[in-house]
């Protein structure tokens, strides 16, 4: 990148993968756990149907 901390595809590839991973594990604890977590979706308009 930019400033030549990953240098090569492969180690930006395991970045990627960390991100998705830490993403994965926070999702599911907070499922254990019981937590409420916002879910993305659009938004609903009149007549109840979504975009």
């Amino acid at each position: 990148m930019s400033l030549g901390l990953l240098r090569t595809p492969t180690q930006l590839l395991i970045a990627a993968g960390a991100v998705v991973l830490v993403t994965v594990v926070d999702w599911v604890y907070n499922r254990v756990t019981g937590r409420g977590m916002p879910v993305w979706a659009a938004p609903m308009f009149e007549g109840g149907s979504r975009g």
